[in-house]
């Protein structure tokens, strides 16, 4: 039962990458679009430009806040706090009447998407055992391919029916992930390694049992809290305690280089000037 619900929580979670890809892709068809165009007044490139890109600068802020709102409220609030920010930004692009309203919609959205990219993979990771904690991380991944897809077909389909619908339904299909997340967070969960270290023991041993357990292994749910227990204690004594320690700290700048060389490198490949900017070019 404990892995079934393990599972289940990771496949839920992954909504946040189906989100993700959805938001990034819906941008493509809908500055296309006849109707968008017109009622915009055929906004130039540069405008274009900061439309699209509002949602990445967003989320570049979303991102560096999770290290603050992942410790300070847990891996559950944090889902619901990015599922709310969202809500409201991807309502503001459904209902935006100026370009600037469209922007913000776009920025707020953002922040919501590098929230959710950044604390779901780690949520799975901590809530799933090792034998399938790679799968379950990685489906956030996947997800947000199927998200891209449906974008692009929503926006075609959608294409064909006049007036404002051409462009504000897609937006406002946005709204739907966020929502899910928002009401199904409470039903799951929360990380037992973050309860460890905030020294709520006893749910974390709880949470441990419901996640893993199946009735019959008493001793393998004790031998996993003694492990993740001793983890947080030794990463404590080793901890970097600021930002600069990234950075001057060898070992760690490696790691650091590494992990962010790997992204940037393939956004660097130009793959999201035809994601974006696909259907404007054609």
């Amino acid at each position: 039962m404990g892995k079934a619900v393990t599972i289940v929580s990771g496949l839920f979670l992954a909504i946040g990458g189906f989100l993700f890809g959805y938001d990034s892709g819906v941008v493509t068809s809908t500055i296309g679009q006849p109707n968008f165009i017109q009622y915009f007044g055929a906004p130039d490139a540069a405008t274009t430009g900061v439309i699209v890109s509002g949602f990445a600068g967003g989320a570049v802020i979303g991102a560096a806040s999770v290290s603050w709102l992942g410790d300070s409220l847990g891996r559950k609030k944090t889902i619901f706090v990015g599922g709310c920010i969202s809500t409201l930004g991807c309502s503001l692009q459904a209902g935006a009447v100026t370009v600037g309203m469209l922007i913000a919609g776009r920025v707020i959205a953002g922040i919501s998407i590098g929230i959710l990219s950044a604390i779901v993979p780690m949520y799975c990771s901590e809530i799933a055992e090792a034998d399938y904690r790679g799968a379950l991380s990685g489906l956030l991944h996947w997800m947000l391919s199927w998200g891209f897809l449906f974008a692009q077909w929503i926006g075609y389909g959608c294409n064909f029916i006049d007036g404002s619908f051409q462009w504000r339904f897609p937006l406002a299909f946005q709204v739907i992930p966020g929502l899910i997340l928002v009401i199904g967070v409470w039903f799951l969960q929360e990380s037992p390694r973050w309860l460890m270290e905030k020294d709520r023991f006893d749910e974390a041993r709880e949470a441990l049992r419901k996640l893993h357990g199946n009735g019959n292994n008493d001793e393998y749910l004790e031998l996993e809290y003694r492990e993740i227990h001793d983890t947080i204690v030794a990463e404590k004594t080793v901890a970097v305690r600021s930002w600069k320690g990234l950075i001057s700290k060898p070992a760690w700048r490696k790691r650091l280089l590494l992990g962010c060389g790997i992204q940037a490198f393939g956004q660097l490949s130009g793959i999201n000037v035809i994601n974006y900017y696909g259907v404007a070019i054609t």
